[in-house]
């Protein structure tokens, strides 16, 4: 697979937010390129995995159009269930409310999102980095296919570019 070297959109950053966008822009018609630094989708983990259930999630943002993908997710990524949830600041500060909620193991949800995005249409390029954004076109290194078929070029061009990052990340080697 060697990925078109002009697309309508890239992502940077196959986290949640990443991969649902380039899911949602894919299903839209858009040529779309999805790249992360990382080669292993959902490591290591970038923050937990507390989901509030969909009628819970739509009760605290009735006016929002959640996407689907926070709505309905594999049983499999569940490692818990609970209705019981407790914060704890860094100073001992607590916080519990009452939520029904489930945990999800990250590494399986992100891992199903960017399946989702790849069966939408997105490409996706894993152990890679962005060096550079110049205008309309990213330069990356360290370029790896999903599927590890082939070379695939160093530059390319584009029309919208979103970046759905770890705060962690930084552009460049």
């Amino acid at each position: 697979m060697h990925p078109d070297e002009i697309y309508d959109v890239v992502v940077v950053g196959a986290g949640p937010a990443g991969t649902t966008a380039a899911m949602y822009a894919a299903q839209s018609g858009a040529s779309v390129l999805l790249v992360d630094r990382k080669r292993d989708i959902g490591v290591p983990l970038q923050c937990g995995g507390f989901m509030p259930h969909a009628d819970t999630l739509q009760e605290l943002v009735p006016n929002a159009h959640l996407p689907h993908t926070l709505l309905d997710y594999p049983k499999s990524c569940v490692h818990a269930t609970s209705t019981y949830q407790r914060f704890i600041a860094p100073d001992g500060y607590s916080k519990g409310f009452e939520v029904a909620a489930d945990s999800l193991d990250r590494r399986r949800f992100d891992r199903h999102l960017a399946s989702r995005a790849a069966e939408e249409g997105a490409e996706l390029m894993v152990g890679t980095n962005v060096t550079d954004v110049n205008g309309n076109t990213i330069e990356v290194d360290g370029v790896w296919t999903i599927n590890n078929q082939g070379q695939s070029p160093d530059r390319c061009r584009r029309s919208k570019f979103y970046c759905c990052k770890s705060p962690r990340y930084e552009t460049g080697t």
